[in-house]
């Protein structure tokens, strides 16, 4: 398992998002909801 891994992280490329998550933007919206 271990030389797997390496072979995929050794071949990935690293993206590097800006902005908040999508899960605190709808959590955001979520609780400005009325019940």
């Amino acid at each position: 398992a271990d030389a797997i891994l390496d072979r995929v992280v050794h071949q990935a490329h690293r993206l590097q998002l800006k902005g908040e998550s999508m899960r605190k933007v709808q959590a955001k919206a979520k609780m400005k909801l009325p019940d």
